[in-house]
């Protein structure tokens, strides 16, 4: 056999291998649900994002807000949470002089809050970890931080 197809050969199953150290007998997501209570705030589903109620999710400066919690939707539409002993959630956030994370919730892997720390407007995103590696990447979420006398919150 010619080198370059050894080559190639060995180098695809690497990418195969590296994709993921464990068979997925798990679900893999293609979207994301975000919700405050029984609100939903946005949805991510293949690429498309859509916003609810406002164009971004809206946070008081000097204030928590109400837990939000996530839920994954897998590639057949099917909403669910993963296992937190085999995922995690790692929140990021833009600018972290605007905005901070507190997160888990009450040692709830797929609830966090936010905090205002200056008015402004930065982004957010959600990835869920897979023991060594990312199974979902969120796009950007806009999340705006208002003054509690000019919030329509």
């Amino acid at each position: 056999m010619p080198f370059y197809k050894v080559s190639l050969l060995i180098s695809l199953s690497l990418v195969f291998i590296s994709a993921c150290g464990t068979p997925h007998a798990h679900e893999v997501p293609v979207g994301i649900i975000l919700y405050q209570g029984e609100e939903k705030l946005l949805i991510q589903d293949e690429g498309i994002l859509t916003y609810i109620e406002r164009d971004a999710i809206e946070v008081l400066h000097g204030k928590y807000s109400d837990t939000i919690s996530v839920e994954f939707i897998a590639d057949e539409g099917h909403r669910y949470l993963p296992d937190p002993t085999e995922f995690s959630l790692v929140i990021t956030h833009g600018n972290t002089e605007l905005l901070g994370v507190d997160h888990p919730v009450g040692g709830d892997e797929w609830s966090f809050r936010l905090i205002g720390h200056q008015t402004g407007e930065t982004t957010i995103r959600f990835e869920l970890l897979h023991i060594d590696h990312f199974e979902f990447r969120s796009q950007d979420f806009d999340v705006h931080i208002r003054d509690q006398e000019n919030s329509h919150i």
